[in-house]
């Protein structure tokens, strides 16, 4: 990555994220920590152009880490490759637990986190619910075609959203560690706008609501709710400040140009929903 040309620095995204593993199967959480890192880029409507590695092992057997580095590079190069990035290098080490992480580098950014105007739809491209669904799932208190739907859910790409997204959106952002609620108070404060949201129309995964009800919350779930302590966080409300793993697209999108997105969206094997609108009135509060 050249850095030579000044006048192309504004367009280059560059990202860092990783994920302790919170499931047993190395190339599943490989494919979810690289889509997780990319959304970040694609939130951007950039494109990606390369990536680094850092991984830390769980103590074992040489044989052992070898086969699951082998298995973890492998997967992660299928899924930069398929995104047209290449990894261009890394670091390894050894702990107490697999954690896989990567830092992404995109060019050409096309969305801004700021450039959201009161009355822009808010257009989201995936369910709520992952963070509940695992929460329970390690409590042992969810069925599991629930859990199964829930990890599928996390290696669905948005790449094809954000390409998508890109040709219409005043302001971009990915829901990921804040949840909806929390992503959503920063890009309209960095708009200088508010935010309306229609929790009926907030789209859930299957057996999330089920879980909030009996009380699961993700660990990040209480300072998520305490940046927006004046909103319920029970029934429905809780999975606002649900965190996501891998989660979905945000945006902002003018209201005349909302029904040609949403279309795009659902022919590109997405389901779209708007949930509510930026305002003038500053905070974020429910219909």
């Amino acid at each position: 990555v050249s850095f030579d040309d000044a006048t192309q620095l504004d367009a280059l995204v560059i990202s860092h994220d990783h994920l302790r593993a919170f499931w047993e199967d190395p190339v599943v959480m490989t494919r979810i920590a690289a889509l997780h890192a990319l959304n970040d880029i694609w939130a951007r409507g950039a494109t990606p152009t390369a990536a680094l590695a850092a991984l830390t092992l769980p103590r074992m057997s040489d044989a052992l880490q070898t086969r699951m580095l082998q298995e973890i590079m492998e997967t992660a190069r299928q899924v930069f490759e398929t995104n047209g990035a290449e990894i261009i290098g890394g670091h390894t080490s050894v702990g107490a637990e697999l954690t896989i992480g990567f830092t992404v580098v995109g060019r050409d950014a096309a969305v801004p986190f700021n450039g959201g105007r009161p009355d822009d739809l808010l257009v989201l491209t995936k369910p709520l619910g992952s963070g509940i669904v695992m929460a329970a799932e390690m409590q042992r208190d969810v069925p599991g075609h629930h859990v199964a739907g829930a990890l599928e859910a996390m290696q669905q790409s948005q790449a094809g959203a954000s390409q998508i997204l890109a040709k219409s959106a005043t302001a971009m952002t990915d829901v990921t560690g804040y949840g909806l609620a929390g992503h959503l108070l920063g890009m309209a404060e960095a708009c200088g706008s508010g935010a309306l949201i229609e929790l009926g129309k907030v789209p859930l995964w299957p057996g999330a609501l089920d879980c909030a009800q009996r009380g699961h919350r993700s660990s990040l779930f209480a300072a998520s709710h305490a940046r927006l302590a004046h909103l319920p966080a029970e029934g429905a409300a809780a999975l606002l400040f649900d965190p996501q793993t891998a989660g979905g697209l945000l945006a902002a999108i003018p209201e005349g140009k909302a029904a040609e997105v949403l279309t795009a969206l659902e022919d590109s094997g997405y389901e779209p929903a708007v949930i509510g609108r930026l305002t003038q009135e500053r905070g974020v509060r429910l219909a």
